[in-house]
């Protein structure tokens, strides 16, 4: 072999191994690689005309950037950023896709390395690639044909990149950066590919987490394609589905509106079911989002037989982080203070399953907007004829010891706790008045809801 055909080998060895090396699943020693100073070698090679060598450097300096802040750190101080966004406009496939997924670990670190990454021009070649390969995929689709391994692997690598690029808070991203990526996300929420599915559904609910990324995503008709997904059968998808769904009913009335004309609210009925604890947590949340809303998206919840579904949760569920998010959203409907809601809630032993969270839950915000709950309801019950003089709701509440846990707030830490507790006391100890007419029975307020549809199905 000459002197002239050796130097490539000598050159790719020392970054084959450390490639390795920074690859090995035990515990791969990426501080001692970083130690040996390569790094900034590492990144010159980059530039060189040999293809496997530009890859191998990329696959090193990519497994460093996937480890410890300060590792990620390393490979950025050594000026990598501008060479792997060079990279992606490479002739070779395997270099774009290596300085993607390069340029995703670095981006995913943190906020500041995060708006770097956008500062020094990934965006533009990122959407080229992206765009490229789901053509690409829509094409092998439309014949029927399953698209090849490089263009699913392009497609998920640069769509995993942009989730990176629009999460991260303290500070959160830029939105109008990121606003030319969102006609192309609303196509890929309707491929068929789950992991690139998965991941345009975590940009999408990271941008509806922006200032006034609700509107974004409502703007480019995003929403509708979001309800469906919460019916996809995996977790992978629905999860971010989710998040994405709650920041849109945490938003106007309006944008809460939109959700729900979708038909969200069944969807998320069957959600509270599931075997996964954090499809049933987020929910709750968003459902807790929807009570808090106007008495008309109260009155839904209630239409589309959600409410057993919560009482069910309160009262038996396993995961006490579920529980506290099932609690938001009971104690949000009984905030409307709306009487025909409240008996509702009461003939559905709200009362009931409300105690027993304030019985084990120890966040005081929980605490502070059952016990909110609590005068709600016993304020409704004070409407209401009394029952040998004293407010029905409020005997259910003794009835379940609701009051003397209420009545342990009183040596409670939190002063806001100590002051709701003191609220529903005075509520439940006030001077009634017996009534002089009998009132409706127990079981009938007059009131009635369209939940007989949606009763039909509710087994646990």
């Amino acid at each position: 072999m000459s002197h002239c055909e050796s130097i490539p080998f000598v050159k790719l060895s020392p970054s084959y191994h450390n490639r390795l090396l920074s690859s090995s699943k035990n515990q791969p020693p990426l501080e001692k690689v970083i130690q040996t100073g390569i790094v900034p070698r590492l990144v010159a090679l980059m530039s060189v005309e040999d293809d496997q060598l530009r890859i191998e450097s990329a696959w090193t300096l990519t497994n460093l950037a996937s480890g410890s802040s300060d590792q990620t750190q390393a490979v950025v101080d050594a000026g990598s950023i501008p060479k792997f966004i060079a990279l992606l406009n490479d002739k070779n496939v395997a270099v774009c896709e290596q300085s993607m997924w390069a340029l995703g670990n670095i981006a995913g670190d943190r906020s500041e390395l995060r708006d770097l990454t956008l500062q020094h021009g990934i965006l533009p070649p990122l959407l080229h690639l992206l765009k490229s390969s789901y053509d690409a995929y829509i094409s092998y689709i439309n014949a029927s044909e399953d698209a090849p391994k490089e263009v699913l692997n392009m497609m998920r690598t640069c769509t995993w990149a942009l989730s990176n690029l629009c999460r991260g808070k303290k500070p959160v991203a830029d939105l109008n950066t990121l606003l030319p990526s969102m006609e192309l996300l609303s196509k890929l929420l309707r491929v068929e590919d789950k992991p690139t599915l998965a991941d345009a559904c975590w940009a999408c609910s990271f941008i509806s987490d922006l200032p006034h990324g609700v509107e974004t995503v409502i703007a480019h008709n995003v929403s509708p394609r979001l309800v469906q997904l919460l019916s996809y059968p995996s977790a992978d998808v629905v999860s971010p589905t989710l998040r994405a769904i709650g920041n849109i009913v945490a938003g106007t009335d309006v944008q809460t509106d939109n959700i729900i004309s979708q038909g969200a609210l069944p969807l998320l009925r069957v959600l509270l079911t599931d075997e996964k604890y954090h499809v049933r947590k987020e929910s709750c949340w968003a459902i807790s989002n929807i009570t808090a809303g106007t008495p008309t998206q109260v009155s839904c919840v209630i239409d589309a037989g959600i409410i057993p579904y919560l009482v069910h949760i309160l009262l038996s569920d396993i995961d006490p982080r579920v529980q506290q998010e099932a609690s938001w959203a009971v104690s949000n409907a009984a905030h409307s203070g709306q009487d025909s809601v409240i008996h509702y809630l009461v003939e559905e032993r709200v009362i009931e399953a409300l105690s027993g969270i304030l019985a084990k839950n120890e966040d005081p915000k929980t605490l502070c907007v059952i016990l909110l709950a609590m005068r709600k309801i016993l304020a409704a019950g004070s409407r209401l004829p009394f029952v040998e003089g004293q407010n029905r709701f409020g005997m259910r509440l003794e009835e379940c010891g609701g009051n003397e846990i209420i009545e342990g707030f009183k040596s409670h830490s939190n002063q806001k706790v100590f002051d709701g507790a003191i609220k529903v006391l005075r509520l439940l100890n006030a001077e009634e008045e017996e009534a002089t007419t009998l009132g409706p029975k127990a079981n009938d307020f007059g009131y009635q809801f369209n939940t007989s549809n949606s009763n039909a199905t509710f087994n646990f």
